[in-house]
């Protein structure tokens, strides 16, 4: 509202309660107040009649009848600001709910801020990494501005899909302030309304990352990992290191590759391919055996065209019952570890692996022998044909570096016989040793 008259403490009374003789609104009739949660706080502390307020030098700011309209300033020492009448902060309901939103506010800080440590360092449960971004030898981002043009195009969205970003799309399992930082500082912390997923972008990063070159690898903490259910996808942020500290008991998605395409600027080139290359080998903290309890919760994980630096990396998600959905294509691991009874319905694996062992996975129940990339749906999320793949296997002539291939127990059904075939198949044809094969109840 632009210079409200705020001339008495009855008339600001008058807005608590919301009497429509005052507001000079009929939808203010009736005992229905308008109620606005996760509000800031910042304009919580305004005052209406604050005499304090006052600049000698000026006389627009000598107190008045009522005083003038300010509120505490952001600094740490308790000193007033003026609002020069532009701007009024909706006190909405009575003060009774204004006192409890307010307090709820506050206790929500505290309770992250006794979480989550000082916000100096944030912590012990956290994430530890470093992205990377216009890195073409390593990553599938190619783009600067200006040379490739604007980041952004004229509707507000990203020019190019592969394009590295400067943001987390965070979503705790409940209300509270959220936070990342560097070796030096964490960043002002943003509060999670409960509600939406909270974008926490890097400004300290995003000039470097829309503009520079061969932007060097930058140091990233993502603080109270043990409250967060989702961190987005986290694919173009390029992670070169990665690591999991402490306990995130609580996440449910790790997007850290991607296998769908972005089509080409020009009409008649080949669609591009996400790449992220020459990874230090990450630590998701996904074993049963992890002091932390693993990631007991976790129902979807991409790390699809991933290449990690160390060869035959082995990936243990044993401690991820409820997996649903996991995709690796175009990784470089050589062993994946699921727990048994895995509720898997969608599971992608790499050419390179050497051992798959599944038990009682039965909601595993389509063999997919033609490859389609994962499509984006309405709501930006790649969607992919349940089934099991084996990259590879199927393709051409078919080719598989699997020696141990144990299935006990599964809903396969007549695929498991496909399955078999075509594996003996390529198999006989390779000059590789034998292979441990054992394949029952499925």
């Amino acid at each position: 509202m632009s210079n409200p008259p705020l001339q008495s403490v009855d008339f600001i009374e008058g807005w608590y309660n919301t009497d429509p003789e005052v507001c000079k609104q009929i939808v203010m009739r009736g005992k229905r107040p308008i109620v606005a949660q996760n509000l800031d706080e910042y304009y919580k502390y305004i005052t209406i009649t604050n005499g304090n307020i006052q600049d000698p030098d000026n006389a627009l700011y000598q107190p008045t009848m009522d005083g003038l309209i300010g509120h505490l300033s952001s600094d740490d020492k308790g000193n007033a600001a003026v609002d020069e009448g532009t701007y009024y902060y909706m006190l909405q309901g009575n003060r009774s709910l204004a006192r409890r939103q307010f307090l709820t506010n506050r206790i929500e800080y505290i309770d992250s801020w006794l979480n989550q440590g000082n916000y100096q360092r944030g912590g012990f449960n956290r994430i530890r990494g470093r992205v990377a971004a216009n890195n073409v030898n390593k990553t599938s981002d190619k783009w600067v501005e200006p040379r490739d043009g604007s980041y952004w195009d004229e509707n507000g969205q990203k020019r190019h899909l592969f394009d590295a970003e400067y943001w987390l799309t965070l979503t705790p399992t409940h209300s509270s302030y959220v936070t990342l930082g560097d070796d030096n500082e964490a960043y002002p912390s943003q509060k999670y309304d409960g509600i939406h997923p909270l974008r926490f972008e890097v400004s300290a990063i995003e000039s470097g990352v829309r503009s520079s070159e061969n932007y060097p690898e930058q140091l990233l903490y993502v603080y109270g990992v043990n409250h967060m259910s989702d961190l987005g996808d986290m694919s173009k942020l390029y992670w070169q290191e990665f690591s999991i500290e402490g306990s995130a008991s609580k996440l449910t998605s790790l997007k850290f590759g991607y296998d769908g395409l972005m089509q080409p600027e020009e009409e008649g080139e080949e669609p591009i391919k996400y790449a992220n290359n020459n990874v230090n080998n990450p630590n998701f903290g996904a074993s049963k055996d992890a002091a932390s309890g693993g990631l007991p919760l976790l129902k979807y994980m991409n790390i699809s065209n991933v290449q990690l630096r160390q060869g035959s990396a082995v990936l243990d998600l044993t401690s991820c019952e409820k997996l649903e959905n996991f995709r690796a294509t175009g990784s470089n691991y050589s062993e994946i570890l699921f727990a048994d009874g895995v509720a898997l319905n969608t599971l992608y694996l790499p050419s390179g692996l050497t051992s798959l062992r599944l038990t009682e996975a039965r909601l595993l129940k389509n063999l997919i022998t033609e490859y389609h990339y994962p499509e984006l749906n309405l709501e930006g999320e790649l969607v992919a044909e349940p089934g099991l793949y084996l990259q590879g296997l199927f393709e051409g002539e078919g080719n598989t570096s699997i020696s141990t291939l144990y299935i006990l127990g599964s809903g396969l059904g007549y695929d498991s016989y496909k399955l078999l075939k075509q594996y003996y198949t390529v198999r006989s044809r390779q000059t590789a040793s034998n292979s441990n094969i054992q394949m029952t109840n499925v």
